[in-house]
């Protein structure tokens, strides 16, 4: 794995640390993330504080194109605006200056949602979650 998609999966998985990310490790299964290390190792620890390196670790992400009509509706409720998703692309309609700049709010529902919105699954770098995984 090249260092940009080393610091990709850093500063995806850092966003996803507060919403039990499930991640596939090479050879051993399935852990949930705890923590993301960058500093003396590149790789993220689980919750027995065993480090796994970036390389043998690969998400579980829904495409975004799996979005439902119920999901649209609970980011707009949450970020204050129409929200459309096509062909994997998030579309906001509707917003005015009275609707609030709430990217931050955009990115923290996505990660709570386990969406891949960096492209990950497409690159090699996730694993499309099974159906029902995050619920």
């Amino acid at each position: 794995m090249n260092d940009e998609n080393r610091k990709l999966i850093h500063k995806d998985l850092s966003g996803r640390i507060p919403y039990d990310t499930v991640l596939n490790v090479k050879g051993l299964g399935d852990v949930y993330l705890a923590s993301v290390d960058w500093w003396e190792e590149v790789g993220v620890k689980d919750h027995s504080n065993t480090l796994y390196m970036f390389d043998d670790v690969k998400s579980y992400l829904k495409p975004l194109e799996t979005i439902t009509e119920k999901e649209c509706l609970s980011l707009a409720k949450f970020v204050g605006a129409h929200v459309v998703v096509r062909h994997g692309e998030i579309y906001f309609t509707h917003v005015n200056e009275n609707t609030p700049s709430n990217w931050d709010k955009v990115f923290d529902w996505l990660n709570a949602n386990h969406f891949d919105y960096r492209g990950l699954i497409e690159k090699g770098l996730a694993l499309p979650a099974p159906e029902g995984m995050y619920k």
